[in-house]
């Protein structure tokens, strides 16, 4: 049997001119629909930018949403 590679989709590791992750664009601009579908495509809650994480900067915005979508992954 032949077997395949896991990619991982190009939205959750993209990066903007800035290099800003879309992953952390999202949770900064509280699009908890945009963080849900990075999470469900494999971005990791747990990255690091700006040195903090995902779920700090949530936190920081009082974005529960976001905050309970994060520890859900």
């Amino acid at each position: 049997s032949r077997m395949t590679a896991h990619r991982t989709p190009r939205y959750v590791t993209y990066q903007d001119a800035e290099y800003i992750p879309a992953l952390y664009k999202s949770v900064t601009q509280g699009n908890a629909r945009a963080v849900e579908s990075m999470l469900d495509g494999a971005a990791d809650p747990n990255a690091v930018f700006a040195n903090r994480t995902m779920l700090q900067m949530a936190a920081e915005q009082g974005d529960v949403s976001i905050v309970k979508l994060l520890l859900s992954f």
